[in-house]
């Protein structure tokens, strides 16, 4: 089997929430990236070529939907999870219609490693 780590590319504004996400990431053998909002997360998108993108949706101008979006010109493959609390329908219905591949709340981070470690064996 591969050794190689999945790359997980994290973009969120909450410091505290994203390493903790990371740490709970890295326990399941992922290596993990955060970004502190979409702007950024795109720049490092172009140069690490993550195989995943987890993104929170509420992050200003540079939020989740936008950096969605902006992947989406360029990138059909790349995995795009949207981690938030804002799990409103409007949201995950706005997100998926940009493209995101899931829409996953932050209360449930056992959903979240599920899919990821399902995300991981397609790879």
């Amino acid at each position: 089997m591969d050794e190689t780590k999945i790359k997980i590319l994290y973009a969120e504004d909450d410091d505290s929430g994203a390493k903790l996400t990371k740490l709970i990431l890295e326990k399941e053998n992922f290596e993990v990236m955060i970004a502190p909002d979409g702007a950024e997360a795109w720049k490092i998108y172009k140069e690490w070529k993550p195989d995943i993108i987890l993104t929170d949706l509420d992050m200003g101008e540079n939020g989740g939907l936008k950096l969605t979006q902006k992947i989406r010109e360029h990138d059909r493959q790349t995995h795009i999870i949207v981690y938030t609390t804002h799990g409103e329908p409007a949201n995950e219905i706005a997100v998926l219609n940009a493209g995101a591949d899931t829409f996953i709340c932050k209360e449930r981070p056992e959903v979240l490693i599920s899919y990821m470690n399902r995300v991981k064996d397609k790879i």
